[in-house]
């Protein structure tokens, strides 16, 4: 009986350290597995909020380059709407000198 009861203690320790290392292997592959996910999901937030940032900063860059490219264009109107006032006053200038003189001749001839 003292035999039985002792190999039978010696078989259940055994039993249950087999049994142990598989659930401390299986527990760790676990972890491992557990771990693995964490870090995709943190990455993929991550990605996720560098591409919103990405779009922002882009967004904002063709913005700034909109204003600045209407701020060019408007100073380019008002430079050939200035050139256009100039050239049509030359032009305004040169008719009255002509009317002027065609006067001067009517009135030496008479």
């Amino acid at each position: 009986k003292m035999r039985s009861s002792a190999a039978t203690l010696i078989q259940s320790t055994w039993r249950m350290k087999v049994q142990r290392s598989r659930y401390i292997q299986i527990k760790a592959s676990a972890l491992k597995v557990e771990s693995a996910w964490l870090k995709y999901r943190q990455r993929m937030c991550i990605s996720q909020r560098r591409i919103a940032t990405l779009r922002t900063i882009v967004f904002l860059q063709s913005y700034q380059r909109a204003a600045s490219v209407r701020a060019h264009i408007a100073a380019q109107h008002s430079c050939a709407a200035q050139i256009q006032a100039v050239f049509r006053s030359y032009i305004v200038r040169k008719e009255i000198n002509r009317m002027k003189n065609s006067a001067v001749k009517i009135q030496y001839c008479y």
